[in-house]
């Protein structure tokens, strides 16, 4: 299911890109509020699991994160959230 809804995420994306429409943000900011409302909820039925207790998987997340840090983002801060299934919250810069 997650991969059929990527795969039409990315169509529609294309489709708005593709358009002569003037508003090509907000239909680009519509559609990715939709499918994250669709993908938390995907999350929240799911609740059984929270991998994140896991002290080490937990672990494996901050160390990508750190890794990536002034390599390929200015990492500003991140919140790994054991209690939520499977969420983290990260904020970053791309570095270019």
């Amino acid at each position: 299911m997650l991969e059929k809804w990527t795969a039409d995420y990315e169509l529609q994306k294309m489709q708005i890109n593709k358009s002569g429409k003037t508003d090509k943000e907000t239909q680009l900011a519509l559609l990715r509020e939709e499918y994250f409302s669709k993908y938390d909820e995907y999350l929240d039925k799911k609740g059984d699991k929270h991998y994140f207790k896991d002290d080490n998987l937990a672990r494996v997340v901050a160390n990508s994160l750190s890794y990536w840090d002034h390599k390929r983002i200015e990492l500003i801060c991140y919140s790994i959230m054991h209690s939520m299934p499977g969420q983290s919250c990260t904020c970053y810069f791309p570095i270019t």
